[in-house]
């Protein structure tokens, strides 16, 4: 029996992720007693707030490699948290009453996904990593992507992640570099 190949990871139903690290409680580390009674984490950053933005709407000329190394200064921006839906993006759908266009509902085409009715949300954000984590373990937690994505830092692939708003956490400290990173 031949094996089907897939074009994408998303595709496949035996994938769900890489490099991503096992489920657990997201706990952060405080340096110090008198750090953690004030309420300091000098263990995070938050990267909350306005992301680069490109949103598509099929896979037609879409290619993730081309996208990593696009220069997204044209791009629109977003508010992460977010649903892209809801900042003027697409249509929002409810689960509840039927599926998204995308997916095919027949049984002999499970688990197809239609690629001209497929969103593609492409963000991107620099931050600097502080100084003081140069000996330290670096760690990105996503708390709920809908519904899969690929993690690139600073062009590299770290992993893939799929599961409709389930945490993901991936270890990052050998993509960091001292500076900015994005």
């Amino acid at each position: 029996m031949a094996t089907k190949r897939y074009l994408h990871e998303w595709e496949n139903p035996n994938v769900f992720a890489v490099n991503k690290l096992a489920g657990r409680t997201p706990a952060i580390g405080y340096d110090s007693l008198l750090e953690q009674q004030a309420d300091k984490q000098s263990n995070k950053l938050n990267l909350n707030g306005e992301w680069h933005f490109k949103w598509l709407r099929g896979l037609s000329g879409f290619d993730k490699d081309q996208a990593v190394n696009e220069e997204a200064s044209g791009w629109d921006t977003i508010q992460v948290p977010g649903v892209w839906e809801l900042q003027g993006y697409g249509k929002p759908y409810y689960l509840a009453f039927d599926y998204p266009l995308a997916l095919s509902k027949s049984k002999r085409r499970i688990p197809e996904i239609d690629p001209t009715q497929n969103e593609v949300g492409i963000y991107t954000r620099e931050f600097t990593v502080p100084a003081h984590w140069q000996q330290k373990k670096v760690y990105v937690f996503f708390g709920a992507v809908k519904s899969a994505f690929h993690l690139y830092i600073n062009k590299q692939l770290v992993g893939y992640s799929q599961g409709s708003m389930t945490p993901a956490e991936f270890e990052i400290t050998k993509y960091l570099v001292p500076g900015k990173t994005e």
